[in-house]
């Protein structure tokens, strides 16, 4: 039975190796193919590592771009928040001003155009610093906003004690003394406050 299989029996028939081909020709065969598969394999190896060479540059890239948004912006904040500090305090001494005056018994209509005059410039700027803080930091946007609130409501609560100089407009401002006070007291402690979480933020983030 063993010997008709190894004859050539349809059960177990042997390959015959093809005519004219050696067993030398068959090892070439071999070796080339093996060269084959190791070029492509160093092919796809090639085209990965250049893959993973463009994806880290990219990846690199949008870090680096993200760093730079990220301080642009920190830096934008930090000059609105310069701003509304110097537009709030502008504001504050002008309460402060003109309620000194009234405390004081020395309000004159020069007193009242001078505030005038000062307030309807530095209100239209707290606004305008509210809402870019409001766009640029949420919490910072809230601060600004009480601020903006409790300077409207003053400078309206100032208008209704009077426009002409009299004894009556002085007794109202005078009543409005302790309001001014709590409102530069606020803008000190808000701004303040402020200033520093936000340099204590950069200076986490720069030892990150």
């Amino acid at each position: 039975m063993s010997a008709w299989l190894w004859s050539g029996g349809s059960a177990g028939r042997r390959r015959k190796r093809p005519a004219g081909i050696t067993g030398g020709d068959m090892l070439q065969e071999l070796i080339l193919s093996k060269e084959a598969m190791a070029a492509l394999i160093g092919a796809a190896m090639g085209g990965g590592l250049s893959f993973l060479g463009t994806w880290m540059m990219q990846r690199h890239q949008r870090l680096a771009e993200k760093a730079k948004a990220h301080e642009d912006r920190q830096r934008l904040k930090e000059e609105k928040m310069y701003q509304l500090a110097v537009d709030m305090t502008a504001t504050a001494y002008a309460f402060l001003s003109v309620t000194w005056s009234a405390d004081n018994g020395m309000v004159d209509q020069d007193t009242l155009d001078e505030y005038f005059t000062e307030i309807q410039k530095c209100m239209p700027r707290i606004f305008g610093d509210f809402v870019i803080l409001a766009g640029l930091d949420h919490k910072l946007g809230e601060m600004a906003g009480d601020l903006v609130s409790a300077a409207d409501s003053l400078d309206v609560g100032i208008g209704k004690a009077g426009v002409i100089a009299s004894k009556e407009t002085t007794k109202n401002l005078k009543a409005l003394r302790n309001e001014a006070e709590d409102f530069a007291q606020a803008v000190r402690e808000a701004l303040i406050g402020s200033m520093k979480k936000m340099r204590q933020v950069e200076i986490e983030l720069s030892s990150a």
